[in-house]
C-alpha cells in the first residue's frame, strides 16, 4: 500500500511539472516566450552526398539546439534537385560521350518534394531529424533549382503553413551551390507557367520566374538562411560564395550566409550554427519582440 501511494505522488509531481512546463514554456532552466513562435523549414538538395552527409549529420544537431533556443518552433522538410538534363543550357552542343555524364536521373518529379510536413508540437522534432536520413539522393550536375524549390514548398497546401499572423516563417536552406541566374528548360515541352498557387509540379510547369518567386517571398515575410555544405572542389566553393556574397538581392529578402565547415575546411560546431541562426532571428526582429519574465 505505501509503495502504491508512492507512485500515485510521483505521477502525480510529474503531471503537475509536465502542467508547468506547458505553461511557462520553461526548459532547462530557461524560460521561453510563447508568443515567439517560428516554423523552421528545412530545403535540403539531394544532389549531392556530401550535403546529405551534413544533413544526417551536423544538421540533425543543429535542430537539436534550435529547439532548445526556440522551444515553441516546429519542423518541416523538402528535398530539391535539377530539373533534369532539359536545364543543361548548352545541352544540344554537348558531345554525346559528355552528355552521359548528365544523366544519372531523369526522375520527372525530382526537382521537388514534400519530405516532412509541419509537425505540430515542438517535441515531434524527432521525426523531421528521422526524415533527413530517408531522403533519397538525385545527383545530376549541379543545383539550379533553389529559387523555384522555396518557393513551390511557400505555396505548399500540404505542408502545414500556420495561418497565424504571428508566426514567423523561417527557410533554411542547405546547398552546395547556387541558383543559376535566367535558367530556362532548353525542350520546355508544354510545360505552363508556374501558377505559385500549389498546384505546379517538375513535370508540368516551367521554372518559377525569378521576379515572381521573390515578389511571393518578399509577401510572406520569409526568413532565409543559406547553409553550404562541403564541396571538396574548392574553386567551385570559392565560387559559391562569392556568388551569393555578389547576388545579396537575388532572393527577393535578406539572408544570411553560413556554412558546415570553415575555410581551413573544419567543421562548425552545431551549437555555434543554432547560435548564429538564433542571432540572425534576433537581429531581424529587434524592433518587433516585447519583454517576456521568467516566473518566479
Amino acid at each position: 500500500m505505501r509503495m502504491l501511494l508512492h507512485i500515485v505522488v510521483q505521477l502525480a509531481l510529474l503531471g503537475f511539472l509536465t502542467q508547468t512546463i506547458a505553461l511557462y514554456g520553461f526548459y532547462n532552466g530557461k524560460c521561453f516566450d510563447e508568443s515567439d513562435k517560428y516554423q523552421i523549414l528545412i530545403a535540403l538538395d539531394r544532389t549531392d552526398e556530401t550535403i546529405l552527409a551534413d544533413a544526417r549529420g551536423p544538421l540533425k544537431e543543429v535542430i537539436n539546439h534550435l529547439r532548445i533556443k526556440l522551444y515553441y518552433a516546429t519542423f518541416a522538410v523538402v528535398s530539391f534537385a535539377d530539373w533534369g538534363q532539359e536545364t543543361w543550357y548548352d545541352w544540344p552542343n554537348l558531345r554525346p560521350e559528355d552528355r552521359s555524364r548528365f544523366l544519372e536521373h531523369e526522375d520527372p518529379e525530382g526537382c521537388y518534394k514534400l519530405e516532412k510536413p509541419f509537425t505540430t508540437r515542438h517535441i515531434e522534432y524527432k521525426s523531421v531529424q528521422a526524415q533527413l536520413d530517408r531522403v533519397q539522393l538525385l545527383t545530376h550536375f549541379g543545383t539550379e533549382n533553389i529559387l523555384s524549390a522555396i518557393s513551390w514548398a511557400i505555396v505548399d497546401k500540404k505542408i502545414g503553413w500556420s495561418t497565424d499572423p504571428e508566426m514567423k516563417k523561417l527557410v533554411i536552406v542547405v546547398t552546395n551551390s547556387y541558383d543559376h541566374d535566367g535558367l530556362e528548360l532548353v525542350t520546355p515541352g508544354d510545360r505552363k507557367p508556374s501558377k505559385l498557387d500549389g498546384s505546379d509540379t517538375c513535370s508540368n510547369n516551367l521554372i518559377v520566374e525569378i521576379e515572381e518567386a521573390k515578389k511571393l517571398l518578399e509577401r510572406n515575410k520569409v526568413i532565409l538562411y543559406i547553409l553550404l555544405s562541403y564541396n571538396d572542389k574548392m574553386e567551385f566553393w570559392e565560387e559559391t560564395k562569392d556568388w551569393y556574397n555578389k547576388n545579396p538581392n537575388f532572393f527577393g529578402v535578406p539572408f544570411k550566409l553560413s556554412k558546415f565547415y570553415t575555410d581551413d575546411n573544419k567543421p562548425v560546431k552545431p551549437e555555434k550554427l543554432a547560435e548564429d541562426i538564433k542571432n540572425r532571428l534576433d537581429e531581424l526582429d529587434a524592433n518587433e519582440k516585447g519583454t517576456f519574465t521568467c516566473p518566479d
